[in-house]
């Protein structure tokens, strides 16, 4: 039953469960999209040395939802070999991922935020909204490390539903 492999990646999460790593690592390629993502949040709580590249094997073939997950998750695990992946995806053709992308970069780049602006495109559209956006983003929130999809102005760039759509999701299956 997937709502109890669900249940418990998420206790194997909260109570620090490495061990169950190897197994759950497995459902990142699951046909079930709320599988894929209960995996993907343990794999973000608990991340190992290859871990960022087993998120990443399939992403070209995720929906767009998974994927801003999966940068989301990138940045959050703090992964800096990563950035040439994050790079990538400055150039994918939905904004919402470039936004998320440089979001990320702007974090994990060891030039920070300013690595963006070095780009021969960050005076084109919507790079500009997507800079200044960040900006003031960092700005409302000093001294905060990692910044949230939940912070001022994030529904500028990243539909509202981003999360909410997915726990949706969710509870519609738990329902049926």
């Amino acid at each position: 039953n997937w709502i109890v492999l669900i249940v418990g990646f998420r206790l194997a999460a909260v109570f620090n469960c490495y061990d169950v790593y190897d197994n759950v690592v497995n459902f990142l390629k699951s046909t079930s999209l709320q599988l894929r993502w209960s995996a993907l949040e343990y794999c973000k709580k608990l991340p190992q040395q290859d871990t960022s590249d087993q998120i990443i094997t399939y992403y070209r073939f995720e929906n767009k939802i998974y994927k801003l997950a999966v940068i989301d998750a990138l940045k959050d695990m703090g992964c800096q070999k990563k950035i040439p992946f994050l790079l990538k995806q400055l150039h994918d053709k939905d904004d919402d991922i470039k936004a998320a992308a440089a979001k990320s970069l702007a974090l994990l780049h060891p030039s920070g935020a300013a690595f963006l602006q070095t780009h021969l495109f960050a005076d084109e559209d919507p790079w500009k909204a997507i800079f200044l956006h960040i900006d003031k983003e960092r700005a409302a929130w000093p001294g905060k490390k990692s910044y949230s999809i939940f912070s001022p102005m994030a529904f500028l760039f990243i539909p509202c539903f981003y999360y909410s759509s997915i726990f949706l999701l969710e509870f519609i299956q738990l329902v049926k």
